[in-house]
């Protein structure tokens, strides 16, 4: 598919597509913004935004505005683009501190250098990435950032559940970890993988609701996880997620 009808097709789904929904919100893997997200995991995404307020910010397919409603609230100056007018519409109720505009991430329409942040949560998925990064690094000012939430290509139950039961699966195609490691803004880059036993109680809360039982798992497998990720390469290209950072020199 070439770039003009790719782009054409994530207008229109984005434009049509009221809500994920919960089948999707799985397979993008939105703990991180759900009752069961481990507190680890929360604070290393707000660590990694940093302290913006004096610079300004930019999301990239900024979706119904929960990411950028708390930045407006402590008075960063965020930028938020997205496909949807729809979804634009109600990022302006929930974030209204926020600015919006419907845009292209691959062809932003913004003067070099105007940014200290850009960051997306689930959106690398749906994009050139080499174009994306390349008007990424155009944006961002001289040491700035780029941080990113991203579902990965190869947990084992995800494999299977994707193509049955998501509605992105014609328009997404996931990274995997080496990917998100080989991107680069031409400093440092971190990518931590997050999730692979701990995926599944986040299953089970999506199905029976939030429990004690569900939270504590989730941060007893954690750790778990995290500790099989520093003996096994192999076992940390298969979580769930990563938390890519990146800078910019």
């Amino acid at each position: 598919m070439d770039d003009e009808k790719r782009v054409s097709v994530l207008r229109r789904f984005f434009t049509a597509e009221k809500d994920p929904g919960p089948l999707t919100s799985l397979a993008l893997g939105d703990a991180v913004d759900r009752s069961v997200a481990i507190p680890e995991l929360r604070r290393q995404w707000v660590e990694s935004l940093g302290n913006l307020k004096c610079g300004r910010a930019l999301e990239l397919g900024c979706g119904h505005g929960g990411e950028m409603a708390p930045l407006a609230r402590e008075g960063v100056k965020v930028v938020g683009i997205d496909f949807s007018p729809r979804r634009l519409k109600t990022a302006r109720s929930i974030a209204p501190g926020a600015s919006t505009m419907m845009a292209d991430a691959e062809r932003l329409p913004f003067k070099n250098g105007v940014f200290s942040l850009v960051y997306g949560n689930s959106i690398l998925l749906h994009l050139d990435r080499a174009k994306a990064f390349a008007e990424i690094k155009r944006v961002l000012e001289p040491d700035g950032t780029a941080v990113f939430f991203e579902p990965l290509d190869r947990h084992p139950v995800l494999r299977v559940y994707r193509p049955l039961f998501t509605r992105r699966r014609d328009v997404a195609r996931y990274t995997s970890l080496e990917e998100l490691e080989r991107l680069s803004l031409g400093g440092e880059t971190t990518v931590t993988p997050w999730y692979l036993t701990a995926a599944l109680p986040v299953f089970v809360e999506r199905a029976f609701g939030s429990s004690r039982l569900t939270r504590g798992l989730t941060v007893l497998l954690s750790r778990l996880d995290s500790f099989i990720f520093h003996r096994s390469r192999r076992s940390a290209k298969r979580a769930w997620v990563a938390l890519a950072v990146y800078h910019k020199v």
